[in-house]
């Protein structure tokens, strides 16, 4: 350190001595140096004693009355030698004169020369890194250090100066974590660098052109105008480096070289699968080959079809990082689409289609006709003489999300069985009997294309309930008594005792629709 102050002291020295020698020999110069006012004054001394020694000569001369040509002669003589005195003086006078102005001119140059200002446009050695894409761009800025040291490579600075505008600088970058002394320590190695390097004054400059900020360095579109900021004022960079600053408000850069981002559809090739049943179908997502980007459903249960669901889009990282290893953005963020292709519970037995209702009744009359032939009761043969379809109960569970039984459909009957009954005497009397019954299917499904169905074989008829019927057939007589034939017939003998057991008895877990009537059968057919 005391090396390199000494240095820059004697560098200092050197530049005041020269200006104090010049200065010194200009002043001794000027007292050596008649002025022209002294130069006239002997000049007009010399002519004035010329012409007095002229005149003594004349006077001296006339007693002796030579002849007119030498009269002549000797005067002329003596007049032409006082003129060449006078123009030697003269010529001596303007080339003195002439010199004097040569050295003070010189002096004043070189006065000029010293205390003259270099001029440095800092705006000139700038150099941007774009980098990047529109929209979401980089910048970086530096100092090109290379070009100003061979520029400006005689460039000179006022150590006291650069010493005060460092620590200004570093007291504001850093003042908060470095102490004084740590302050002082960064200058000494920075003045050691600068020592050793080969153009050290000119790389100090540039230490200094490097301290600043951009005011924006990234998410840049092309036409974005960054700043570069100094930490520092330029009055203070002018007298650290004894130049002239142009190009400090000026360091200026519009953007221009941004790569095009391109957009494209996110959501191509993108399967969305529905399963289950409306209104309790599930959604989930199919993605394939897409790196960097996350999806979900705003919604992915308890769906119908016609509902709809948002897929939506995210970077995995962050946009910046995506659009780096990919060059692109998703032209949007989120997708709606509907729910369709779903199988539905049936919300209503006004739905119903005249298929189902027939399919379902050609089960149930099979489903009769073969409990009737399994149930023949003693000394008579039971058959079904006639199936009457009257309508149906439909249940709809009151808990939609219910998969086990979302609904229920009772279709309801009215039977007339013939019974051929042996009496007493073993002939055979035909006797005829009607009752209700009823054969529910369990969770009739609208299927995607419209067509409905249910599981046929899941049909249950009632054969618990049952209701007694005493025929008039004599079954016993004797022994002073006679007694009738009796059988348990299967089902209900009335609409209203059937409507309780299906309907009444679940009116705490489901709605009902009811769509049954009464009909008065027709005379037996067989």
């Amino acid at each position: 350190m005391e090396n390199e102050i000494k240095d820059n002291v004697e560098t200092t020295e050197n530049e005041v001595s020269v200006e104090e020698t010049v200065n010194d020999k200009a002043e001794t110069v000027a007292e050596e140096t008649p002025s022209k006012e002294e130069v006239k004054a002997e000049t007009a001394e010399e002519n004035e004693t010329a012409e007095e020694t002229k005149t003594e000569e004349v006077k001296e001369e006339k007693p002796a009355e030579t002849n007119s040509d030498e009269k002549e002669k000797k005067p002329e003589k003596k007049k032409n030698t006082g003129k060449k005195v006078g123009a030697a003086v003269g010529i001596i006078a303007v080339i003195i004169a002439i010199v004097l102005v040569v050295i003070i001119a010189v002096v004043i140059l070189i006065v000029v020369l010293l205390n003259k200002r270099t001029t440095v446009d800092v705006s000139k050695y700038f150099v941007y890194e774009e980098s990047g894409y529109d929209g979401y761009g980089e910048v970086y800025a530096e100092f090109d250090v290379d070009a100003f040291v061979q520029d400006f490579s005689k460039i000179r600075y006022n150590e006291k100066e650069v010493r005060i505008l460092f620590d200004d600088v570093m007291e504001d970058m850093a003042g908060a974590y470095m102490s004084a002394s740590d302050i002082n320590e960064s200058y000494v190695e920075l003045m050691e660098e600068v020592e050793n390097e080969e153009n050290g004054k000119a790389f100090l400059f540039t230490v200094f052109a490097e301290l600043g900020e951009l005011d924006k360095t990234e998410g840049l579109a092309n036409g974005d105008t960054v700043t570069f900021d100094y930490y520092f004022t330029k009055e203070q960079l002018e007298k650290a480096f004894k130049v002239n600053i142009e190009g400090y408000d000026e360091t200026n850069h519009v953007m221009n070289e941004l790569k095009a981002i391109e957009k494209y559809d996110a959501f191509d090739g993108i399967e969305v699968t529905y399963t289950g049943f409306g209104p309790n179908g599930t959604a989930s997502l199919n993605v394939y080959g897409k790196e960097g980007l996350s999806y979900s459903l705003d919604k992915s249960e308890g769906l119908s079809n016609g509902d709809v669901v948002t897929i939506n889009v995210e970077y995995s990282a962050s946009e910046e990082s995506y659009i780096n290893n990919f060059g692109r953005v998703p032209q949007e963020m989120s997708k709606s689409v509907t729910v369709e292709g779903l199988s539905e519970y049936l919300a209503s037995a006004a739905n119903l289609s005249p298929e189902l209702i027939e399919s379902m009744n050609n089960q149930a009359y099979d489903k009769i006709r073969a409990h009737a032939a399994n149930s023949n009761p003693t000394k008579a043969v039971k058959e079904v003489e006639s199936i009457t379809y009257i309508g149906n109960y439909f249940l709809k569970n009151k808990d939609t999300t219910s998969t086990y039984d979302n609904n229920t459909i009772y279709m309801v009957y009215k039977i007339r069985y013939k019974y051929t009954i042996k009496d007493h005497k073993n002939k055979e009397n035909v006797r005829y009997v009607e009752a209700y019954n009823y054969v529910n299917f369990d969770n009739i499904i609208v299927e995607p294309d419209g067509k409905q169905s249910v599981d046929l074989n899941s049909g249950k008829m009632e054969t618990w309930d049952a209701f007694m019927w005493e025929t008039d057939v004599i079954n016993f007589k004797g022994f002073g008594m006679t007694t009738y034939a009796e059988y348990a017939i299967t089902g209900f003998n009335s609409i209203e005792s059937l409507y309780a057991e299906t309907v009444t008895k679940n009116l705490d877990d489901f709605n009902h629709e009811d769509s049954v009537a009464d009909v008065e059968l027709g005379e037996p057919t067989m």
